[in-house]
Formats: C-alpha cells, sequence, structure tokens
C-alpha cells in the first residue's frame, strides 16, 4: 500500500476532513478500513475528528497565572511560629516538619521523617 502525501490550506483541509468524516459516519467500516481506504492515517483521522467535534474553535491559551515572587513568613521559634503563620517541630524521634499557612485556606506543609 502506497501512502499519499497531500496539503491542503487552513478552510480546505478542514472541509476536506468534514466531508471525510461525513463519508465515515454511513461507511459501516472499522477506522483503520476507512483510513486505508482514504489513503489517511489513523491518527490524523482521530486529531480531525476530535478538533471538529469540538467545533472547530481555536483554544485558547490558560491566562496567566499571577504569583508573587517571594513571601516573607518571618521567622519561625519552636513549636508554634509567629500569629500561627509557621511552626517547626524538630522533637528527637519526630524527624522535622514546617507548616506554613499561606492565607486563603492555603497551607504548605514540609516533613521529612
Amino acid at each position: 500500500m502506497s501512502w499519499q502525501v497531500t496539503r491542503w490550506g487552513g478552510e480546505g483541509r478542514e472541509s476536506q476532513w468534514r466531508e471525510r468524516l461525513r463519508r465515515f459516519a454511513k461507511a459501516r467500516q472499522s477506522v483503520v478500513a476507512f483510513c486505508a481506504a482514504e489513503s489517511v492515517s489513523v491518527p490524523s483521522f482521530y486529531y480531525w475528528r476530535t478538533k471538529l467535534s469540538a467545533g472547530g474553535a481555536p483554544r485558547r491559551a490558560a491566562a496567566p497565572i499571577e504569583t508573587a515572587g517571594f513571601i516573607d513568613v518571618g521567622g519561625v521559634r519552636g513549636a508554634h511560629g509567629p500569629d500561627g503563620g509557621a511552626a517547626i517541630s524538630d522533637a528527637p524521634g519526630t524527624g522535622i516538619e514546617l507548616r506554613i499557612e499561606l492565607g486563603g485556606g492555603v497551607v504548605l506543609q514540609l516533613m521529612r521523617r
């Protein structure tokens, strides 16, 4: 079997795949058999079927997440940090545990046992 490489520009390629997927819906063939008959790869078939079933709308990049460069939690003292913001425990036999409450219900907890 020989494979044919065809390059199509934007909308021409999309319309070709829409028509191809319509033919597949009526074909009563497996994807592998249909793709062989159409001289297209199986991965291309699944790519276009997914792309066009989602409406063909271009995907937008996720909005950037704002981050703070450095968060100063102050000094850590004993088992309880100042204002309950951070705590470190190094009791014998327990390893080390660092707990930082970042606010908004977010807690960073590092443990070494």
